[in-house]
């Protein structure tokens, strides 16, 4: 195994780790019911607006996106919701938020 695939390896087991340990402590299951129950269609997790830069990392990583399909199963969607918005001197446009959407 070269120093790469090692590397690779070591990171994906330690994003799935932080994955299982985060949503078991964040209760998603729990959050997801309740939305449904107050007339909901989706839920919405923030990504930029965590203040947590290591959270904001993990969360803004697309194999997040993917444990999150696997984990919900088929009949979820998810992906990510981006909002952005206009600087008034420059005219630039800029990402100003950034969440991960599960709908239903």
């Amino acid at each position: 195994m070269t120093l790469f695939d090692e590397v690779q390896q070591l990171s994906s087991e330690s994003h799935a780790k932080w994955f299982e340990r985060y949503f078991k402590e964040y209760d998603l299951d729990h959050k997801i019911k309740v939305s449904a129950q107050k007339g909901y269609t989706g839920y919405l997790i923030p990504v930029m607006s965590v203040e947590d830069e290591y959270l904001q990392r993990r969360l803004d990583d697309k194999r997040t996106l993917e444990m999150l399909r696997n984990r919900l199963g088929e009949d979820f969607s998810v992906g990510y919701q981006s909002t952005y918005s206009k600087n008034i001197l420059t005219g630039h446009e800029y990402l100003s938020d950034k969440k991960i959407h599960i709908t239903w």
